[in-house]
């Protein structure tokens, strides 16, 4: 992830540093927190690849029951959308298609990158979506088919991805 934006405790909204905690985003490599590595040696890990937040002494409040917490979280696409907030779906696809930890490790080389991404006044996927305002910000919370998980975001977006000539390419309908 990218960050966490704000944090609902309760019906209270807080800022990660007004609770006290620390982030810790997920990327490979990951630091292990500084904390157990001097409190407990042999239960320091890193947790690669998992985002999480610590601390070293959370209070729980004076209630019987605790509180409901709520994150808004910004994945590392944030902002790159045209609408500065959501993210950019050509980069979306991209990433899901190709990386090898969190998406299905397609080749890059299998794609063509000039119907997916351009540079403004072409057919691609990208010039599309940021021509007609389309913007994204997928969460991914439950266990299904990639297939249809992009089928998803494609229908969304009015465009079709098609095997041609050995590459997978992106054809927007409008």
């Amino acid at each position: 992830i990218g960050a966490i934006n704000q944090i609902w405790r309760g019906q209270s909204v807080y800022t990660l540093s007004g609770l006290g905690l620390s982030l810790f985003t997920g990327t490979t490599p990951q630091t292990v927190w500084s904390y157990l590595t001097t409190a407990h040696p042999a239960q320091a890990l890193a947790y690669q690849g998992t985002a999480y937040l610590c601390a070293t002494n959370y209070d729980l409040s004076n209630s019987a029951t605790l509180d409901n917490h709520n994150f808004e979280v910004r994945g590392f696409l944030y902002g790159t959308g045209v609408n500065g907030v959501d993210a950019d779906p050509a980069k979306i696809v991209g990433d899901f298609l190709t990386s090898a930890q969190y998406g299905i490790g397609f080749p890059e080389s299998s794609i063509a990158a000039t119907t997916l991404y351009g540079s403004g006044g072409d057919p691609s996927y990208q010039t599309y979506c940021a021509a007609v305002g389309l913007a994204l910000s997928p969460a991914l919370n439950n266990q299904e088919r990639a297939s249809s998980i992009l089928g998803r975001w494609l229908h969304l977006t009015n465009t079709a991805a098609v095997w041609s000539g050995g590459l997978l390419k992106f054809i927007p309908y409008g």
